[in-house]
């Protein structure tokens, strides 16, 4: 009687050891899930202001185009280095490479300060306000880069923490959180 006793009280034990762990992992995933959910909001924010500025770039060239009197022949050029940077575009996979995140926002700049010194130069193209609204449009989104990559990088911070203090656990957890791992941020470590 004692050993019924005695193996009821471990097979007992050993279901709600069991029933906690599952919790655990249900808790885990939740958060993992969240967090995810968050990362995923704060990449589509900054996204969408990217494709927001790269659509009202294309406009504007389309808009060159329209105006008579101004020198078009650069448009080709700012047309085709637009083409380029929508391609060398990075993706939350593809951060790992600090040289493409580099080379993108170099080569966003560079357009972005020819095609306004071009407005500039073309004192035709001012006088047109759809003009000066994708000029003010763009330039609010260029502004905005910096935030909405503080904003990412501040959800990064939840995710690599989560990977870092879990990271014994994520392998029990369902895919994808089972093969997350530490990502890489905007911002230069200091």
């Amino acid at each position: 009687m004692r050993k019924s006793i005695y193996y009821l009280s471990i097979l007992l034990s050993s279901v709600l050891l069991l029933n906690a762990a599952c919790e655990s992992n249900k808790n885990l995933e939740k958060e993992a899930l969240n967090i995810q959910q968050q990362l995923d909001s704060a990449w589509v924010v900054m996204t969408n202001s990217d494709d927001s500025k790269i659509a009202n770039l294309e406009m504007m060239m389309q808009e060159f185009k329209l105006i008579n009197g101004i020198d078009s022949s650069r448009i080709p050029e700012f047309e085709a280095k637009l083409n380029d940077l929508k391609n060398m575009r990075y993706t939350q996979e593809s951060m790992n490479e600090s040289v493409s995140i580099d080379k993108y926002d170099e080569s966003t700049d560079q357009l972005w300060s020819s095609v306004k010194n071009f407005v500039q130069a073309n004192g035709e193209i001012e006088k047109y306000q759809v003009m000066n609204q994708l000029v003010e449009e763009i330039g609010m989104a260029d502004d905005s880069v910096i935030i909405y990559r503080q904003g990412y990088d501040k959800v990064l911070d939840k995710y690599n923490a989560f990977v870092a203090k879990h990271e014994k656990h994520l392998s029990s957890l369902p895919a994808p959180i089972n093969s997350w791992k530490p990502r890489n941020y905007f911002r230069i470590a200091q």
